[in-house]
């Protein structure tokens, strides 16, 4: 629980959404926060405390002209 760094990297990618599948959102996937590009790539800061405690897993989704892609997911567990 609390706040951590999401990072992500791709080529071509014009912006980056992380988002959360599971837990109480099942398939619905909120995003949980808009990366900004910097030196070190795509990061952005996630405070897990806005979201139930419970198992999840966390994608990234690139976009670029073409459309957006989806990163494989990371399980993570939530306990606030």
């Amino acid at each position: 629980s609390g706040s951590t760094t999401l990072d992500a990297s791709a080529t071509n990618a014009t912006s980056f959404e992380f988002r959360l599948f599971g837990g109480i959102y099942g398939y619905a996937a909120p995003v949980i926060c808009t990366a900004t590009l910097t030196y070190y790539g795509w990061l952005c800061s996630w405070n897990s405390t806005t979201v139930p405690s419970g198992s999840y897993v966390l994608v990234s989704e690139a976009f670029n002209s073409a459309g957006s892609t989806f990163s494989s997911g990371v399980s993570v567990t939530v306990d606030n």
